[in-house]
């Protein structure tokens, strides 16, 4: 189950890549998943500071978009780009993103 809500949040990344607000129907109907879990997935996403999300709609934070087009780019010219491992990376580099905040 955790793979494929890995799969599915790298789904909604590219969903939300073109910077533009979506619709939980939207996103719900375009990555096939339901609407609950949609909304989890979508506020711990924007928890994380990756996404915006507020009145049933959501939208990418330009930031993360960046770093997830400079991974992408390094993850394929490196090693076959795997979807789980780019989660990963990007959850890692959210926390770092926290903790230098707060140093601030």
């Amino acid at each position: 189950m955790m793979k494929q809500i890995g799969f599915k949040i790298d789904e909604i990344f590219d969903l939300l890549g073109d910077l533009k607000w979506h619709t939980v129907d939207e996103i719900s109907r375009e990555i096939s998943l339901s609407k609950p879990k949609i909304r989890t997935v979508l506020k711990l996403m924007a928890d994380l500071g990756h996404i915006e999300y507020g009145q049933e709609k959501a939208r990418i934070i330009r930031k993360t978009l960046e770093w997830l087009r400079a991974t992408e780019r390094d993850l394929f010219t490196v090693q076959s780009f795997d979807s789980a491992s780019a989660t990963r990376r990007l959850a890692r580099w959210s926390r770092r993103q926290g903790e230098s905040s707060s140093l601030s």
